[in-house]
């Protein structure tokens, strides 16, 4: 054995030989958060000598135990695959293992009739019983852990307490087989049976039992199980067909033809939306329409003792891969986030919390529900008196939350009293409501074309984009109804689109800076956080440019659905919008390729977390669903030497600078340096000396060069027209100032300077180097411009939150 090998096997006999010692104290839970669109294996776990029988998960998904032949019951840390501890029983075979849902128990069935309890505090043998000489097929606990339902190998069912032992055993009846499994309902009022019929007990009423499906023209049932609603099951016929029957009545709601595979085991997701189907042929596939099948995990053996249980969260998946081995996978969907109670009412609006901790989420009904961002657990709820919220944010400190309601209310809120702090009224209900990134606008669009704006922090209606008021008449074309809006997250920049054209205003100001009247069916728009790219989806693909030049170039997503809008990820590289047939397309701005599709049901709203790490999606069904956003290296999609790349920042065609800066981000240090130099260059005073004078000169075309190279030098300009407007008391010359000073600072500039260091900013950011980093800080610090500054410091935040500081 080389050195290295047994360093690796000391260190993992250290590491198992820790967790035996602290077991059964609790072990340290994974972070377990959904994973990319594909199953990928958490961990494999290689297991006994013999033949696996059985498998189940203890109640909080830290520990699974497995029976096999060889007479030993194994318990093993779920997140690293350690073996922690083997149990030993009197019976010569394991057939069966359940845990009860209390987690105080943990029972294993063997071939001789046997059925032994071990104490899950201490893992010490609490009882034994036999029923009968029957092997013990299969094992469940009820929901409240007060019944222990068994079944053997002669179909007969039976229940006990597994509190006391010593009370006999209520026997339930026989099937038509081998019991093969079982399973309580949530409420735990009734019990599914699988033998080669399925069957369920009233535990209740022994004259409301049924019989789903029973065994006819030589097909048995493979498995069946209860949808979580209780309301509806699903049964897997050996002949391949699967049917969704109506629980309490027996009646046929749904079924899915035969195909040459089957099913061996079948079981719901925790939305109870789709199902997973497990083939004989080792082929897992997650459906939720008869012609949905996405395959997403496929094994290297056969089944000859199939197994497949989801974990108690939902995000993982326990399956046997051969004889002798089980392996954990994460569902590409993750946590699926259910309401209390069912509702149709869709999901109008979800926002991150500022640290990424919690998700909330804001009902058509108009309640809210706040989710733990990495467990999709509900940590609280609170409902409000007005339906439909329009939109939600969270403020930067966590506290506040800012709503606004089709009703044409605006409201902010205490989160932590849940009092209303501010509350706006309008006469019409908002067709769309908007909140920027710091919280410090909400824009609301009424119909007819009129928007209004409010600032958060004063509580003042300001001038507005569109106010009814500024509206000149029922033939104004500004009167067109906007299908979309987006605002940027600084709150300087407000996008709108309408049928016929897509336009960019100051949101304080209402001042119109760029308008596009090509036709376009913008329902989906969106602004990129550094305020580099706007981007409208128009006819299934995603046609971006930059808010300076506003020429648009188009992007080819296949057939991207709009109603969700575009999401925009911290990290510049990754953007996401619906795919039509559900679930969502993720694409790389730079290079307009999609590189991923997570995989789902259609999509109402998107969110990314402030890491940038994970990918809420809101569905009409009330639920939200969670992805891990697939992690990538962007490739270098532009070559040249570094002065070249530098110039071609400056570009007017959008994409070949985004290319530019990509691959600015991608070289070395001394990259990184060459940009940190240029952003700290400045023209020499005497030139804003002598332009300022050259703007009074009495030769037109020298006033007309001077104000251009102004207009030019951009965001380098600002500080000596600013200086210029405070010394200047002729009201012409001021209005003249401030309008330069205006266009400098302007999100929209034109000036090739301004779009040249703002994607150099973007450069930096996507280095994300320590070097990086401190360029950033250097230009918020000593920027002539405040809005460099602001975006700069704003790209040193995105950059901490994505590497989780």
């Amino acid at each position: 054995m080389t050195r290295c090998a047994l360093t690796l096997a000391l260190s993992f006999a250290a590491l198992a030989a820790n967790a035996e010692e602290r077991f059964p104290l609790p072990i340290a839970a994974e972070r377990t958060i959904p994973c990319s669109p594909r199953l990928t294996p958490e961990s494999r776990l290689l297991w006994h000598a013999d033949t696996l029988q059985g498998a189940c998960w203890m109640p909080d998904g830290r520990i699974v135990a497995s029976a096999s032949r060889d007479n030993r019951l194994r318990l093993w840390h779920a997140g690293s695959g350690i073996p922690l501890r083997d149990l030993a029983t009197q019976s010569p075979e394991l057939r069966c293992v359940a845990a009860s849902h209390n987690g105080r128990w943990l029972a294993a069935g063997g071939s001789d009739g046997r059925v032994t309890l071990w104490n899950a505090a201490d893992w010490t043998p609490a009882a034994e019983f036999r029923d009968a000489e029957d092997p013990v097929r299969s094992l469940a606990f009820a929901p409240d852990s007060t019944r222990l339902a068994t079944g053997d190998a002669a179909g007969t069912v039976r229940l006990r307490d597994p509190a006391d032992p010593a009370i006999p055993a209520r026997v339930l009846g026989n099937t038509t087989g081998p019991v093969r499994r079982l399973e309580f309902e949530l409420l735990g009022k009734r019990l599914l049976s699988v033998s080669t019929a399925a069957r369920i007990w009233d535990l209740e009423d022994e004259t409301k039992s049924l019989d789903l499906v029973r065994s006819e023209n030589g097909f048995e049932v493979a498995d069946a199980t209860f949808r979580p609603d209780n309301v509806q099951a699903i049964c897997a016929i050996s002949g391949g067909e699967m049917i969704v029957v109506n629980s309490r009545r027996g009646t046929v709601l749904a079924s899915y033809p035969a195909d040459r595979s089957g099913a061996v085991r079948i079981r719901y997701d925790a939305g109870g939306n789709r199902f997973f189907r497990l083939s004989p042929d080792g082929r897992l596939d997650r459906q939720w329409s008869r012609n949905a099948v996405s395959v997403v995990w496929t094994t290297i053996g056969s089944w000859a003792a199939p197994i497949l249980e989801v974990s108690p969260e939902g995000n993982r998946l326990l399956l046997g891969e051969s004889e002798h081995q089980l392996v954990i996978v994460q569902a590409f969907e993750g946590a699926r986030l259910v309401p209390d109670e069912p509702s149709e009412a869709s999901i109008r609006s979800i926002a991150w919390s500022p640290d990424g901790s919690g998700l909330l989420v804001a009902h058509q009904r108009g309640d809210f529900h706040v989710f733990d961002g990495d467990t999709g657990l509900k940590t609280r709820s609170f409902g409000v008196p007005i339906r439909n919220p329009g939109a939600v944010a969270w403020a930067p400190d966590g506290r506040l939350l800012a709503a606004g309601y089709a009703g044409g209310f605006v409201r902010v809120r205490d989160l932590t009293t849940g009092a209303d702090l501010v509350r706006y009224a309008q006469a019409e209900p908002p067709a769309f409501a908007l909140f920027s990134g710091d919280l410090s606008l909400f824009i609301a669009q009424a119909p007819a074309g009129a928007v209004r704006a409010w600032d958060l922090e004063s509580g003042a209606e300001l001038p507005g984009v569109r106010s009814p008021e500024s509206l000149e008449g029922p033939d104004d074309p500004r009167r067109e109804e906007l299908k979309a809006g987006a605002v940027s997250s600084v709150g300087d920049l407000f996008a709108g689109a309408s049928l016929n054209s897509l336009a960019l205003w100051d949101p304080r100001s209402g001042r119109e800076w760029r308008r596009s009247s090509a036709p376009r069916l913008a329902g989906g728009l969106g602004l990129s956080p550094d305020g580099t790219l706007v981007c409208a989806l128009v006819g299934g693909g995603a046609e971006v440019a930059s808010p300076g030049h506003f020429k648009f170039e188009r992007t080819d997503l296949g057939t991207a659905d709009a109603r969700a809008g575009v999401a925009w990820s911290p990290d510049p590289a990754v953007a996401a919008c619906a795919a039509p047939g559900g679930g969502v397309i993720l694409w790389d701005p730079a290079t307009g390729r999609s590189f991923a599709k997570l995989a789902g049901p259609g999509v109402d709203c998107l969110a990314f977390s402030p890491d940038g790490r994970r990918l809420a999606a809101g569905h009409a069904s009330g639920q939200v669903s969670l992805w891990k956003v697939p992690a990538r290296t962007p490739s270098i999609v532009s070559a040249g030497s570094i002065e070249n790349l530098w110039g071609e920042l400056a570009c007017q065609k959008t994409r070949r600078a985004l290319r530019a800066a990509r691959s600015l981000a991608a070289g070395d240090d001394a990259m990184v340096t060459f940009v940190r130099e240029r952003l700290a260059e400045r023209p020499a005073a005497r030139t804003f000396e002598r332009l300022l004078r050259d703007l009074s000169s009495e030769s037109a075309r020298s006033r007309q060069e001077a104000r251009d190279e102004l207009e030019w030098l951009g965001f380098l300009a600002a500080p000596a027209l600013r200086a210029a407007l405070a010394g200047e008391d002729d009201e012409t010359r001021r209005r003249m100032f401030a309008d330069l000073l205006e266009a400098a600072e302007s999100p929209c500039s034109r000036s090739a300077v301004n779009w040249q260091r703002t994607r150099g900013l973007r450069a930096l950011e996507e280095a994300g180097t320590p070097l990086a980093l401190d360029a950033l800080q250097k230009v918020a610090d000593d920027s002539p411009s405040s809005r460099e500054s602001a975006a700069a410091r704003a790209a040193m935040e995105r950059l901490r939150r994505r590497a989780g500081r």
